[in-house]
């Protein structure tokens, strides 16, 4: 049995094959990527909050004194929880030394009127808090414009979180991270189950064999096709063949 090829059908079906591979070792990367970044997560350190704790990449687990700044708050907007509409609470808080952090104290359902914000209640004076430094939430989808503006007062509610936006309006700067505020603090909201990542390793795993299995029907489909217009030469020389 030979094998004969069409042109215009090998170029389509093998350059759909090298794009689903190419996709399909993008997303096995990713899971590398992931499961990495989730072991740096669940191994996080123990340290004192200080300068070489700022200074250091990735994460930290950390305890500080200091206050909230109570009229302070970025709110992040679409943030959906159970099926309901809300918000992320990111509030500004001045530890005894060094630069402001912003602390994630989780989730606020939205009011029935999206005219009005949601009352953020506050600790007063100086607390202890704890919690995960990690780095700033990247914006992802951009919808809209995220305007922060020059002097903030009372909560302010963006489409996304934009940090160097935020950071660059402050006087004195910020940390270049954030705090995912620990569940068991009492001056966060829900439930904060944090995740470094949406999408799990195990995602990303299937979406790769799924691009796999693609890349492999792409070279099937060509094979058979080759295979079958041999076969049909062949069956129409013999036919030929007869009449002579």
């Amino acid at each position: 049995m030979r094998f004969r090829f069409s042109l215009p059908a090998t170029l389509l079906l093998l350059t759909l094959a090298a794009a689903f591979a190419w996709l399909g070792s993008w997303q096995w990367q990713r899971m590398g990527e992931k499961e990495r970044l989730i072991a740096e997560f669940e191994a996080a350190p123990e340290l004192e909050y200080s300068a070489a704790t700022r200074d250091r990449e990735g994460y930290s687990r950390v305890a500080l004194y200091g206050r909230f700044q109570s009229d302070w708050h970025v709110l992040r907007d679409n943030r959906i929880e159970r099926g309901r509409p809300g918000v992320e609470v990111f509030s500004l808080f001045l530890p005894d030394h060094g630069p402001g952090l912003l602390v994630n104290r989780g989730w606020l359902p939205l009011p029935a009127d999206r005219r009005s914000l949601p009352a953020v209640p506050t600790p007063d004076g100086r607390v202890r808090i704890s919690g995960l430094l990690a780095p700033p939430p990247e914006p992802g989808v951009r919808l809209g414009e995220a305007v922060f503006p020059e002097n903030p007062k009372g909560p302010i509610l963006m489409t996304y979180f934009d940090f160097q936006q935020i950071s660059d309006r402050m006087e004195d700067g910020l940390h270049d991270a954030v705090l995912l505020l620990d569940a068991a603090d009492p001056s966060g909201f829900g439930a904060r189950a944090w995740e470094p990542t949406v999408m799990r390793p195990g995602q990303h795993r299937a979406y790769a064999v799924q691009w796999f299995a693609l890349a492999a029907t792409a070279v099937i489909i060509w094979l058979l096709l080759g295979y079958r217009r041999t076969r049909a030469r062949d069956s129409h020389t013999s036919d030929n063949g007869g009449l002579a």
